[in-house]
């Protein structure tokens, strides 16, 4: 979910701030952790017999790379991590996640 600004964070439902702003190594690391959870759930995208046609499998590819890449380039300054019902959530202006693809 994209939010205009921090205080659209904040006051999001469900979001519970843990640091206001933490060090460039724990965004990073935070970031790192979440896109490792969802290339885990979707790995099963690219087995050889999960019912997906080439197409869709050829966009999973392409958004499974986007993640891996998502920290190249990125400016680490002001990050903020959140406690979400979800699991950990993570807050920077101008970073927004790759579009996953439909199913």
């Amino acid at each position: 979910m994209n939010y205009n600004s921090v205080d659209d964070v904040i006051n999001s439902e469900g979001f519970v701030p843990l640091e206001k702003s933490t060090s460039k190594e724990d965004g990073l690391e935070a970031i790192r952790q979440i896109r490792n959870t969802i290339l885990i759930e979707s790995d099963i995208k690219l087995l050889p017999d999960y019912p997906l046609t080439e197409e869709k499998k050829n966009e999973w590819k392409i958004y499974r790379n986007k993640l891996r890449d998502i920290t190249k380039d990125l400016d680490t300054s002001n990050f903020m991590l959140f406690l979400t019902n979800d699991g950990l959530s993570v807050y920077k202006d101008n970073f927004s996640w790759p579009e996953q693809p439909s199913p």
